[in-house]
């Protein structure tokens, strides 16, 4: 990948800051799903059977139907959606995105859950075990998990998207801003690894507003890059970066 050009927003000027490298990001892989085998059971023919067995033969047209294959169920289709959800009613650990896939063991209502992908019916979740397996778990059996928040929190940071972050172990929404994925996400990640890693953030309501050294409020830079758009919750600063940035057709204003 070429080198990425962020700039971070110092009063009415702006500073260059030259980003190299990128972040590959691995999907997981499609669960293996254990198969049975079944023995072969050989009867004698039934009268009916034996009167079948002595029809005329099949036309070239129904010999033809005969030897396809039955068609296969379409499949079902999944796209990244990482978030962390609850267990609300009693639920296992699928082999694949069907109740009729083996299982691999129960969970527990109250368990807290971090998905990475969702099938596209919205009937499916995907988590990875400590071992990285993909499981299947019901999104009917899920909810919004909703726990007590930090009020600080600080720690090597990974970008979701450019407003969703873990840093350390909690992953956190900052506040002020939609974020963006793909590229954008790539390069902010890029932008906090050649600083160090590192964030302090500091809790606002449900959101953070997350420092990096050199840098300051990261959202505030994703804002001017154009890296980011504004949220509901923006304040008048924010927006007049996001402003900025479409003027200057940075990012995705371009």
């Amino acid at each position: 990948m070429s080198s990425k050009l962020w700039y971070l927003a110092i009063g009415a000027g702006a500073v260059g800051l030259s980003i190299v490298g990128a972040v590959a990001f691995l999907l997981p892989r499609s669960a293996p799903v254990p198969t049975t085998s079944t023995a072969q059971v050989v009867t004698h023919a039934s009268p009916a059977q034996a009167m079948a067995a002595s029809t005329p033969p099949a036309s070239p047209t129904q010999a033809m139907a005969a030897s396809m294959p039955p068609a296969s169920p379409p499949a079902t289709q999944f796209e990244a959606a990482s978030e962390v959800l609850v267990v609300t009613s009693s639920s296992a650990a699928y082999a694949g995105p069907s109740a009729d896939a083996p299982k691999f063991y129960p969970i527990k209502i109250g368990t807290p859950i971090q998905t990475v992908e969702r099938s596209q019916d919205g009937k499916w979740k995907v988590a990875l075990t400590e071992n990285g397996q993909a499981v299947f778990v019901p999104a009917a059996d899920l909810g919004p998990y909703t726990p007590s928040l930090p009020d600080d929190v600080r720690g090597q940071a990974k970008v979701i998207d450019t407003a969703t972050l873990v840093v350390g172990r909690q992953q956190l929404a900052l506040a002020g801003v939609t974020g963006e994925g793909g590229d954008y996400a790539q390069q902010l990640q890029a932008l906090i690894n050649s600083k160090g890693g590192t964030l302090r953030c500091q809790r606002q309501a449900a959101k953070y507003i997350c420092d990096l050294s050199g840098v300051g409020d990261i959202a505030r830079a994703a804002l001017f890059n154009g890296a980011a758009r504004p949220g509901p919750d923006a304040g008048e600063d924010y927006r007049e970066q996001a402003n900025a940035a479409q003027n200057a057709h940075r990012g995705i204003w371009r």
